[in-house]
């Protein structure tokens, strides 16, 4: 697959968007959360990629789906708003169309939950310093909880991606560059504050 990083990002984003409404089918997703891949069967037809390839990053393509998946199922929980959805106003840093990442997630969380920011930011180093796939998802559940209260939202075709790149070892420096950087720029309005 020429274009892999795309289609995980196209296949998640398109994915949330149908599993929405479906109440039951998230409740069993959810199910699938820090878990690896195979070890919940009833949820493989929702989090596997079309085709036949069995390559190694035919596997982590997968994997990097079913974690955003999972992830997204728990976020989705209890919420009648779509939680996967990117904005078309201005974004936090100024861009048409933003997709929020989720190291931006975690940074309007800490705006939206200021008192709790160093237990946010040590959890957010414990996503960024996994080992794998499932140790990471079990630290962004905590993170994506307290979003779910806070009413945060990111864009969960971008996470996979990034979930994608994460498992790459020459790549995963960039993710984790990524999110930390989203996570400590300032904005303006916070460079005026002296925050």
């Amino acid at each position: 697959m020429v274009n892999l990083d795309g289609e995980i990002e196209a296949f998640v984003t398109r994915r949330t968007n149908e599993l929405y409404k479906f109440k039951s089918s998230l409740a069993m997703l959810r199910r699938g959360v820090g878990k690896k891949l195979g070890d919940v069967p009833g949820i493989l037809e929702y989090v596997m990629l079309p085709g036949n390839d069995e390559s190694e990053k035919m596997q982590q393509a997968e994997k990097a789906v079913y974690t955003a998946i999972t992830l997204y199922a728990f976020h989705q929980q209890g919420n009648n708003e779509f939680v996967g959805k990117n904005s078309s106003e201005q974004g936090e840093i100024g861009e048409k169309n933003f997709k929020k990442s989720f190291g931006a997630a975690v940074k309007q969380l800490v705006s939206a939950n200021q008192e709790n920011k160093n237990a946010i930011t040590r959890r957010l180093d414990q996503v960024l310093t996994a080992q794998d796939l499932t140790e990471l998802a079990i630290h962004a559940r905590t993170l994506v909880g307290q979003m779910k209260q806070a009413g945060v939202h990111f864009d969960y075709g971008m996470f996979a991606k990034d979930l994608f790149w994460f498992q790459q070892p020459d790549y995963r420096r960039n993710v984790v560059l990524k999110w930390g950087k989203d996570y400590y720029r300032y904005t303006e309005e916070e460079k005026e504050n002296g925050k």
